[in-house]
């Protein structure tokens, strides 16, 4: 499955456009996730790569059902995931307690991250 990964990830025409080295670092770092594991662009700063570039590249792995999407709530307080996602039950303007400080807080974009979690 690690093959398809990255045979989808070199078909890809971002990073077909990018630099020998760029593609290069970029390959290593994403074969070294296994499934379940989770991507996010803070861990792939280092490869050059713009974010605008990740988020289109993990779009195009997300339509090939090889990772999904997840948006994953952080405390505005703390700056630490709650361990929720959003989903069917948990939506944006929603109100949670932040278990370290007991405050409450609403759920808006600024405090949700994007993650891609490996499926294959």
């Amino acid at each position: 499955m690690q093959n398809l990964l990255r045979t989808s990830v070199q078909e890809n025409k971002i990073f077909q456009s990018l630099s020998s080295q760029t593609k290069s670092i970029l390959l290593k770092k994403i074969m070294r996730y296994k499934k379940n594991d989770y991507l996010q662009f803070s861990t792939f700063e280092d490869t050059h790569i713009s974010k605008q570039e990740f988020y289109i590249l993990m779009s195009d792995l997300e339509d090939k059902k090889l990772v999904s999407k997840v948006l994953e709530v952080y405390s505005p307080y703390t700056k630490n995931s709650t361990g929720l996602i959003l989903d069917e039950i948990i939506h944006f303007n929603d109100t949670l307690i932040c278990d370290e400080t007991d405050e409450d807080f609403e759920i808006t974009p600024d405090n949700v991250k994007v993650k891609y979690k490996v499926i294959i």
